[in-house]
Protein backbone atom coordinates (compact mmCIF):
# COMPACT_ATOMS: atom_id res chain seq x y z
CA UNK A 1 0.00 0.00 0.00
CA UNK A 2 2.82 2.46 0.81
CA UNK A 3 4.51 1.62 -2.50
CA UNK A 4 1.26 2.25 -4.39
CA UNK A 5 0.78 5.59 -2.60
CA UNK A 6 4.39 6.60 -3.37
CA UNK A 7 3.90 5.72 -7.06
CA UNK A 8 0.68 7.78 -7.25
CA UNK A 9 2.30 10.75 -5.51
CA UNK A 10 5.28 10.53 -7.85
CA UNK A 11 3.00 10.45 -10.90
CA UNK A 12 0.95 13.34 -9.56
CA UNK A 13 4.14 15.31 -8.82
CA UNK A 14 5.38 14.70 -12.38
CA UNK A 15 2.07 15.89 -13.82
CA UNK A 16 2.09 19.06 -11.69
CA UNK A 17 5.67 19.81 -12.74
CA UNK A 18 4.83 19.24 -16.43
CA UNK A 19 1.77 21.49 -16.14
CA UNK A 20 3.79 24.20 -14.42
CA UNK A 21 6.53 24.16 -17.07
CA UNK A 22 4.06 24.22 -19.97
CA UNK A 23 1.90 27.02 -18.56
CA UNK A 24 4.70 28.96 -16.86
CA UNK A 25 4.43 32.68 -17.54
CA UNK A 26 7.38 34.79 -18.56
CA UNK A 27 8.24 36.89 -15.54
CA UNK A 28 7.47 40.60 -15.96
CA UNK A 29 11.07 41.45 -15.03
CA UNK A 30 12.36 39.18 -17.82
CA UNK A 31 9.94 40.72 -20.31
CA UNK A 32 11.11 44.20 -19.31
CA UNK A 33 14.78 43.18 -19.60
CA UNK A 34 14.34 41.59 -23.02
CA UNK A 35 12.40 44.49 -24.53
CA UNK A 36 14.55 47.21 -22.96
CA UNK A 37 17.75 45.49 -24.09
CA UNK A 38 16.34 45.11 -27.61
CA UNK A 39 15.57 48.84 -27.79
CA UNK A 40 18.88 49.84 -26.22
CA UNK A 41 20.88 47.67 -28.60
CA UNK A 42 19.10 49.02 -31.67
CA UNK A 43 19.58 52.67 -30.64
CA UNK A 44 23.16 52.29 -29.38
CA UNK A 45 24.24 50.37 -32.50
CA UNK A 46 22.75 53.03 -34.77
CA UNK A 47 24.29 55.87 -32.71
CA UNK A 48 27.70 54.18 -32.84
CA UNK A 49 27.43 53.65 -36.60
CA UNK A 50 26.36 57.28 -37.04
CA UNK A 51 29.25 58.57 -34.92
CA UNK A 52 31.95 56.42 -36.51
CA UNK A 53 30.64 56.26 -40.08
CA UNK A 54 32.30 58.05 -42.93
CA UNK A 55 30.71 61.22 -44.30
CA UNK A 56 27.99 60.42 -46.81
CA UNK A 57 26.41 62.20 -49.71
CA UNK A 58 22.87 63.53 -49.51
CA UNK A 59 21.83 60.65 -51.79
CA UNK A 60 23.30 58.02 -49.44
CA UNK A 61 21.72 59.74 -46.44
CA UNK A 62 18.36 59.75 -48.18
CA UNK A 63 18.77 56.07 -49.12
CA UNK A 64 19.37 55.27 -45.44
CA UNK A 65 16.15 57.08 -44.54
CA UNK A 66 14.31 55.15 -47.26
CA UNK A 67 15.61 51.82 -45.85
CA UNK A 68 14.37 52.83 -42.40
CA UNK A 69 10.99 53.81 -43.88
CA UNK A 70 10.79 50.41 -45.58
CA UNK A 71 11.56 48.73 -42.26
CA UNK A 72 8.76 50.72 -40.64
CA UNK A 73 6.38 49.69 -43.42
CA UNK A 74 7.19 46.01 -42.78
CA UNK A 75 6.59 46.46 -39.04
CA UNK A 76 3.29 48.27 -39.64
CA UNK A 77 2.25 45.47 -42.00
CA UNK A 78 2.96 43.00 -39.18
CA UNK A 79 0.49 44.93 -37.00
CA UNK A 80 -2.05 45.10 -39.81
CA UNK A 81 -1.86 41.32 -40.35
CA UNK A 82 -1.35 40.53 -36.64
CA UNK A 83 1.67 38.41 -37.62
CA UNK A 84 4.62 39.25 -35.38
CA UNK A 85 7.05 36.67 -36.76
CA UNK A 86 9.31 39.59 -37.69
CA UNK A 87 10.23 39.89 -33.99
CA UNK A 88 11.15 36.24 -33.39
CA UNK A 89 14.80 36.35 -34.45
CA UNK A 90 15.67 39.60 -32.62
CA UNK A 91 13.93 38.21 -29.51
CA UNK A 92 15.95 34.98 -29.70
CA UNK A 93 19.23 36.87 -29.92
CA UNK A 94 18.44 39.19 -27.02
CA UNK A 95 17.10 36.39 -24.83
CA UNK A 96 20.20 34.28 -25.52
CA UNK A 97 22.43 37.26 -24.68
CA UNK A 98 20.58 37.75 -21.39
CA UNK A 99 20.35 34.03 -20.60
CA UNK A 100 16.55 34.15 -20.48
CA UNK A 101 14.49 31.29 -21.85
CA UNK A 102 11.69 32.43 -24.13
CA UNK A 103 8.20 30.97 -23.76
CA UNK A 104 7.12 28.19 -26.10
CA UNK A 105 6.28 29.56 -29.57
CA UNK A 106 2.57 30.08 -30.10
CA UNK A 107 1.62 30.30 -26.43
CA UNK A 108 -0.02 33.42 -25.06
CA UNK A 109 3.17 34.77 -23.45
CA UNK A 110 5.16 34.28 -26.65
CA UNK A 111 2.54 36.07 -28.72
CA UNK A 112 2.32 39.02 -26.32
CA UNK A 113 6.13 39.26 -26.18
CA UNK A 114 6.35 39.21 -29.99
CA UNK A 115 3.68 41.91 -30.22
CA UNK A 116 5.52 44.14 -27.73
CA UNK A 117 8.86 43.47 -29.44
CA UNK A 118 7.36 44.53 -32.77
CA UNK A 119 6.21 47.77 -31.14
CA UNK A 120 9.70 48.31 -29.71
CA UNK A 121 11.25 47.67 -33.12
CA UNK A 122 8.89 50.19 -34.74
CA UNK A 123 9.61 52.77 -32.04
CA UNK A 124 13.37 52.30 -32.39
CA UNK A 125 13.18 52.49 -36.18
CA UNK A 126 11.30 55.79 -35.94
CA UNK A 127 13.82 57.06 -33.38
CA UNK A 128 16.76 56.06 -35.61
CA UNK A 129 15.20 57.94 -38.54
CA UNK A 130 14.75 61.05 -36.39
CA UNK A 131 18.35 60.87 -35.18
CA UNK A 132 19.59 60.42 -38.74
CA UNK A 133 17.95 63.79 -39.46
CA UNK A 134 19.54 65.34 -36.35
CA UNK A 135 16.33 65.38 -34.29
CA UNK A 136 17.02 64.06 -30.80
CA UNK A 137 14.58 63.46 -27.92
CA UNK A 138 16.53 65.70 -25.55
CA UNK A 139 19.64 67.85 -25.46
CA UNK A 140 23.04 66.18 -25.48
CA UNK A 141 23.90 64.92 -21.97
CA UNK A 142 27.03 67.08 -22.10
CA UNK A 143 25.06 70.17 -23.03
CA UNK A 144 22.45 69.47 -20.34
CA UNK A 145 25.20 69.06 -17.77
CA UNK A 146 26.86 72.33 -18.84
CA UNK A 147 23.56 74.18 -18.50
CA UNK A 148 22.89 72.56 -15.11
CA UNK A 149 26.37 73.49 -13.89
CA UNK A 150 25.87 77.04 -15.12
CA UNK A 151 22.55 77.25 -13.27
CA UNK A 152 24.07 75.81 -10.09
CA UNK A 153 26.74 78.52 -10.17
CA UNK A 154 23.99 81.14 -10.23
CA UNK A 155 24.83 82.37 -13.72
CA UNK A 156 21.59 83.65 -15.29
CA UNK A 157 20.68 82.41 -18.74
CA UNK A 158 21.82 84.92 -21.34
CA UNK A 159 19.47 85.97 -24.10
CA UNK A 160 20.44 88.59 -26.60
CA UNK A 161 17.98 91.12 -27.94
CA UNK A 162 18.32 89.70 -31.45
CA UNK A 163 17.63 86.16 -30.25
CA UNK A 164 14.38 87.28 -28.64
CA UNK A 165 13.26 89.27 -31.68
CA UNK A 166 13.91 86.49 -34.19
CA UNK A 167 11.04 84.09 -34.90
CA UNK A 168 11.54 80.40 -34.15
CA UNK A 169 12.54 78.30 -37.15
CA UNK A 170 10.80 75.00 -37.87
CA UNK A 171 13.54 72.31 -37.98
CA UNK A 172 11.93 70.39 -40.84
CA UNK A 173 11.53 73.53 -42.98
CA UNK A 174 15.09 74.62 -42.27
CA UNK A 175 16.51 71.20 -43.11
CA UNK A 176 14.93 71.05 -46.55
CA UNK A 177 15.76 74.66 -47.42
CA UNK A 178 19.44 74.10 -46.65
CA UNK A 179 21.43 73.34 -49.85
CA UNK A 180 23.12 70.36 -48.14
CA UNK A 181 19.79 68.54 -47.91
CA UNK A 182 17.78 67.37 -50.85
CA UNK A 183 14.04 66.81 -50.38
CA UNK A 184 13.03 63.13 -50.77
CA UNK A 185 10.80 63.76 -53.79
CA UNK A 186 13.79 65.15 -55.76
CA UNK A 187 15.77 61.94 -55.35
CA UNK A 188 13.02 59.47 -56.22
Amino acid sequence: MAAELARRLSTLSDQVFLYATVTMNLLPENTKNILTTLARFEIEAADRERALGDPRSPQLAHAALQREAARQAVLRQAFFEQDYVVAQEPLRHVAAHLGIELPEAGCEDARILAYEATRVMLDTSEEKARRDRGVFPSPSPYFARAIAEEASLGIPAQTTGSAVAEPLIDKEDAMWTCPAFVPPQVLV
